[in-house]
C-alpha cells in the first residue's frame, strides 16, 4: 500500500526513517544517552505488550475463555518502513510499509491457524520491496498431517480492501537439500472473487551454500491469472555474504542482485532488468534494523532509459525474545 495521496504524510514518515537510521548508526550504544536507550526499551517493551494483550484477547474470545496449560501465548510482529526516491525516466518519492504477524493462538489453533500479512498468493520472485502489493490478508491455515507430509498447504480469507475481496489458495511444495545445494519447487492454485478470478503459479528456488556465511540463489517463478496479459514470469539471481547471524536470521548481511521480468501473450517479451545491491544491519539490539537498497531499472514501457531508485528501510521486530 503506497502512501502517495497525501504528500505531507508521506514526506514526514520518509524523512523520520532516514532520520532515525541516520541518529542511530551515528552513535555507538556506548556515545548513546541514557535517556534515548530508555526510550528506545520502552517503546519496544509497550509497542509488544499492546500487541501481544490484543492477541491474547482476541484469543480468548474467539477461542473459549477456558484456561490454557502450555507453553506462553507470546505472539511475533515485525514492521518494516521502506523510503524510496526515483530518478531519471521517472521521478517519485513514495513510503510503503510492510509488516508480518506471526500469532500464538492456542486456543483457536486447536481448530485452525489464523493469518495476517501483505504476502500475495500470486506475488513471483524478484520483485522489490516496493513493487510488491500492499494489500493485507486475513485468513486461515488448516492442514491435517497427511498433508503436510505430502507439502500440502491450503489457506483462505479475505484481502482487505473496500469492497473486501475473498481468496483461496492451494499449495504443493517440497525443499530438498543435497549437501550444500538446496533445492524448493512450488505449485499453488488460487482464487479471488475479483476480476484476478482463477490463477496458477510455478516457482522454483536453487540455493549454492560456499559455506555458513556466503551464498548464491536463483529464483524463477510465473503466474497466470484471468485477468492478466498473458503468462506473466520473473527470475532473479543473487549472492550475498552474512556479516553476523546465520541462514535463519540474517542480521547484518551484504548482497547484490539482478533480475529479469517480462509477459508472454503470443510472443514472449521483456518487460523489465533491475541491478541492486542490499545492506541490512542492527540499529539496536536484535529487534531493530536499518535496510539499504539502491537500484538500477531499465524497463521496455520507457525505452530502456534507466531508472536510479534508492531505498532506505527501517526494520523492526516485537516480540518478548528480542533484546
Amino acid at each position: 500500500m503506497l502512501l502517495r495521496s497525501h504528500s505531507d504524510m508521506r514526506t514526514s514518515a520518509g524523512w523520520m526513517a532516514i532520520a532515525l537510521i541516520l541518529f542511530v548508526s551515528g552513535e555507538s550504544l556506548a556515545q548513546m544517552s541514557t535517556g534515548v536507550v530508555a526510550k528506545l526499551d520502552r517503546f519496544h517493551e509497550e509497542t509488544f505488550m499492546r500487541l501481544n494483550s490484543g492477541a491474547n484477547h482476541f484469543d480468548r474470545v474467539v477461542g473459549g475463555a477456558d484456561s490454557f496449560q502450555g507453553s506462553a501465548t507470546n505472539s511475533e510482529f515485525r514492521l518494516t518502513l521502506y523510503t524510496e526516491v526515483k530518478s531519471g525516466s521517472v521521478n517519485e518519492f513514495s513510503v510503503s510499509p510492510d509488516f508480518e504477524v506471526d500469532l500464538n493462538l492456542p486456543r483457536i489453533e486447536r481448530r485452525f491457524r489464523l493469518f495476517i500479512n501483505n504476502l500475495a498468493p500470486d506475488e513471483i520472485p524478484g520483485q522489490s520491496p516496493l513493487e510488491k502489493k500492499r494489500t493485507t490478508f486475513i485468513g486461515v491455515k488448516q492442514s491435517v498431517e497427511w498433508a503436510k507430509k505430502l507439502g500440502l498447504d491450503t489457506s483462505a480469507g479475505i484481502k482487505w480492501r473496500l469492497p473486501p475481496v475473498l481468496f483461496a489458495q492451494a499449495q504443493l511444495s517440497r525443499q530438498m537439500d543435497f549437501g550444500k545445494w538446496s533445492i524448493d519447487p512450488k505449485q499453488s492454485f488460487f482464487w479471488f472473487s475479483d476480476e484476478d478470478g482463477f490463477g496458477e503459479k510455478t516457482s522454483l528456488t536453487v540455493e549454492y551454500w560456499q559455506n555458513p556465511k556466503t551464498f548464491a540463489r536463483s529464483s524463477a517463478g510465473a503466474r497466470w491469472t484471468e485477468g492478466t496479459d498473458g503468462l506473466e514470469w520473473s527470475h532473479a539471481l543473487s549472492t550475498g555474504y552474512i556479516l553476523q547471524g546465520d541462514k535463519e536470521d540474517m542480521m547484518k548481511t551484504i548482497g547484490a542482485r539482478f533480475v529479469v521480468a517480462g509477459h508472454k501473450s503470443g510472443s514472449g517479451v521483456i518487460d523489465s532488468y533491475r541491478a541492486d545491491v542490499y545492506w541490512r544491519a542492527p540499529l539496536y539490539k536484535d529487534w531493530l534494523f536499518y535496510i539499504i537498497n539502491p537500484e538500477v531499472t531499465w524497463e521496455n514501457s520507457y525505452d530502456w532509459e534507466p531508472t536510479r531508485t534508492f531505498i532506505v528501510g527501517v526494520d523492526m521486530f516485537f516480540s518478548n525474545s528480542s533484546e
